[in-house]
């Protein structure tokens, strides 16, 4: 029995490589195959912190990716953007430092629409929004 026996040929060759190509597409549209995409029924969250004066002083508390809690001191505006990757319990709470005046905005936002807000008008008062997100 010669090698050239047992290979397959170039018909058969041609149709193992596109069943496996054909494989590896589906597993990838599926979602099996870690591709560095993001995947389309993971939620992009924003939360943001807007108005007030530019460069005003704030506390911020938020809900973080993996569900804990983080605290920063910034300057307005703020914002913070993740991928939510179940459902997830989202709270963002704003808390004025200085004596400025106007309204500052807490807004969370799940791919591009607003899902909660919350405002102050008070110099040292707090904003705070939170919504359980799917």
């Amino acid at each position: 029995m010669a090698l050239r026996d047992v290979l397959p040929g170039p018909g058969e060759l041609t149709l193992i490589l596109l069943a496996v190509g054909a494989l590896f597409w589906a597993a990838q549209q599926d979602g099996l195959l870690d591709t560095g995409r993001v995947v389309e029924n993971q939620p992009t969250v924003v939360y943001s912190a807007i108005g007030g004066a530019t460069g005003e002083l704030v506390s911020i508390h938020y809900t973080n990716a993996i569900g804990g809690t983080d605290d920063v001191l910034v300057t307005l505006p703020w914002s913070h953007s993740f991928t939510l990757s179940g459902a997830e319990y989202l709270r963002l709470s704003v808390q004025r430092k200085g004596t400025h005046t106007g309204t500052v905005r807490a807004v969370i936002s799940v791919n591009g629409s607003i899902l909660q807000e919350a405002t102050t008008n008070d110099p040292h008062g707090s904003a705070m929004a939170s919504e359980y997100a799917r």
